[in-house]
């Protein structure tokens, strides 16, 4: 659960930053 959860938080920073740009 714990991993998964990293990854949806890893997913959300990369998605702010692209969008960011």
């Amino acid at each position: 659960m714990e991993l998964l959860l990293s990854l949806l938080v890893g997913c959300g920073i990369s998605l702010i930053l692209f969008y960011r740009k």
